[in-house]
């Protein structure tokens, strides 16, 4: 959940676990007073990503919702899309670096740049989210692989950042030297799930991060995490 004077964002709403993490999601912005979303970004369509959709909106106002452009064809993104047909809520396929205000500070959207095989492509096609505000800068890469993160790197100029939410919760396919070296981020924060069945967060990942100097913050030990101006 990205927030500044009065505007909100939310990356993704997905998983398996109980409650559904559009209820998780919109009980968690009740508590703040927010009853709606200005934007609503879905990195890419696997259901640990998107599967809370249809609960969140069904329970708030959703403003807009971007998501990447690609042709793939999968029962999940058909079953999302419809329901935000159905609502009614503008949707915005992402083809190109857009940036958007975010309160006192912006955001920029990445669109896919990665190619990937048939089962990769979900993960290798999804979009990347750079906000920043007051001087804080924080990037979110999705679930891309190391490939895909050096032509995210290759093809924009994104500044040295703050902050960096691990890619694909930890897994060892993802935040590859070459990206932390490049954007040197202070603090890194990996969303997990606690006894996750795959092992995340890698221990050759956090070996990597803290070999290069970044801290780390985990949902799995440390519940919400907040990061403040």
């Amino acid at each position: 959940l990205l927030e500044s004077g009065g505007t909100s964002a939310l990356i993704d709403c997905g998983g398996s676990s109980f409650p559904d993490a559009g209820d998780l999601a919109a009980d968690y912005l009740a508590t703040m007073g927010c009853t709606s979303l200005d934007y609503l970004i879905l990195t890419h369509y696997d259901a640990d990503h998107v599967s809370g959709v249809e609960t969140l909106i069904s329970r708030m106002d959703v403003k807009q919702v971007l998501v990447p452009d690609t042709g793939e064809e999968t029962q999940i993104r058909a079953r999302v899309l419809s329901a935000l047909e159905a609502s009614r809520i503008p949707v915005t396929s992402i083809r190109s670096a857009e940036t958007y205000v975010l309160g006192e500070g912006q955001m920029t959207i990445y669109p896919p740049v990665g190619t990937g095989s048939d089962n990769e492509q979900a993960n290798e096609r999804g979009l990347s989210v750079l906000a920043g505000a007051g001087g804080l800068d924080l990037l979110v890469t999705g679930d891309m692989d190391p490939a895909t993160e050096r032509v995210l790197l290759e093809q924009y100029t994104l500044p040295n950042i703050d902050v960096l939410a691990v890619g694909h919760h930890g897994a060892a396919s993802s935040t590859s030297e070459t990206l932390i070296t490049t954007l040197e981020p202070e603090t890194a924060l990996i969303s997990v799930g606690e006894n996750n069945s795959y092992g995340h967060p890698d221990e050759s990942v956090l070996l990597r991060l803290s070999r290069l100097g970044v801290a780390v913050c985990r949902t799995d030990k440390q519940g919400t995490i907040h990061v403040a101006l």
